[in-house]
């Protein structure tokens, strides 16, 4: 994360949380369905997924059939950081 102010790095956060959840869900998407289906910015969901390949959260894959563009699926690391994310879900739930 780059030098952001406490709210920036929260909101920060959560599209990055958002994000790996929603892979999680739909374990392969397009960045403009990511972003529908997604309670977060257009700008934090790309902010999440600059984040996510970073850190070797996402695989990207080439769609070959229309429309065209990359696809995002969660890593094995990915995965394994939204079972902790729904681990924490489920602590704060009860």
């Amino acid at each position: 994360m780059s030098t952001l102010t406490p709210t920036d790095c929260f909101d920060e956060l959560t599209a990055i949380v958002r994000f790996i959840l929603y892979l999680k869900k739909h374990p392969k998407a397009g960045i403009t369905e990511i972003i529908k289906g997604t309670p977060a910015g257009q700008r934090a969901i790309y902010s999440a997924k600059d984040y996510a390949e970073k850190n070797k959260l996402i695989d990207i894959t080439m769609k070959t059939t229309s429309p065209y563009g990359p696809q995002y699926s969660l890593s094995d690391k990915g995965k394994k950081v939204a079972s902790y994310i729904e681990e924490i879900q489920k602590l704060l739930e009860h």
